[in-house]
């Protein structure tokens, strides 16, 4: 029966000694010119090292001590140490470079994961700001303010039906009616065919009258939406 400690010094003398010998052996190929014999040794035991690591990234539990472990495991922990030690250079450089491999992932992976977290927050930013327009939009007056300010408004279409802009200004509320809460002014100029410049204008205008409310996006992008006086008016339309 194997002990914890007892087990741990195995494998430590297994990869000084099988690592080493397959060092030695492997001296006798003289792959490299003018590399002298302890330089073999010394990287055959150093390959070795590498096979616990080897042994990890293959999720492999060949070493994990456990109360029955198989004695058969050290002799195949050592054929593995033995591999190691023999094509010593060979297999440190691919682990070196499997390492290097999954550092660089590691490192890809956690970039996009925080630049996936950069665009969440500013998705939650923008949608927090529409919904709190919404809400505005809901409480910014009373019923009764609101009512009074779209019969106004409504007043002074009607004595102003032959105002081109007047007019324009009408459609650009209706624009708001049906599909769309929230509108560029790309998107209104292109549906009416109106030019953006004057569509700006007169967004502009009937903010001051709160009719539309404008909301800046953290992305840089301007979308306009109805207040609780526009729902109203266009409501009359």
């Amino acid at each position: 029966m194997y002990t914890c400690n007892s087990h741990e010094i195995i494998l430590v003398v297994l990869l000084i000694f099988v690592g080493g010998f397959a060092g030695f052996i492997n001296s006798f190929r003289n792959i490299v010119p003018h590399k002298k014999l302890y330089q073999y040794v010394f990287s055959g035991i150093g390959a070795a090292t590498l096979v616990p690591l080897f042994l990890n990234m293959l999720s492999s539990n060949l070493i994990k001590y456990q109360s029955n472990y198989d004695s058969i495991n050290y002799f195949v922990f050592a054929g593995f140490c033995f591999i190691a030690g023999y094509f010593s250079d060979r297999f440190i450089d691919s682990i070196g470079e499997k390492i290097l491999k999954e550092i660089q992932q590691t490192k890809n992976d956690v970039e996009k994961a925080n630049n996936n977290i950069d665009e969440n927050a500013n998705l939650l930013k923008e949608t927090s700001q529409i919904i709190e327009t919404l809400i505005e939009n809901d409480l910014d007056e009373d019923d009764s303010d609101a009512e009074s300010r779209a019969i106004i408004y409504d007043t002074e279409v009607s004595s102003n039906l032959d105002n081109d802009l007047t007019i324009k200004r009408q459609h650009i509320l209706n624009s708001f009616k049906d599909t769309y809460k929230f509108r560029s002014v790309n998107g209104i100029a292109k549906e009416l065919l109106y030019t953006p410049d004057i569509v700006e204008l007169l967004l502009n205008d009937l903010e001051q009258q709160r009719l539309v409310k404008k909301i800046n996006s953290p992305s840089g992008k301007i979308f306009w939406t109805l207040t609780r006086v526009g729902h109203l008016m266009i409501d009359k339309s």
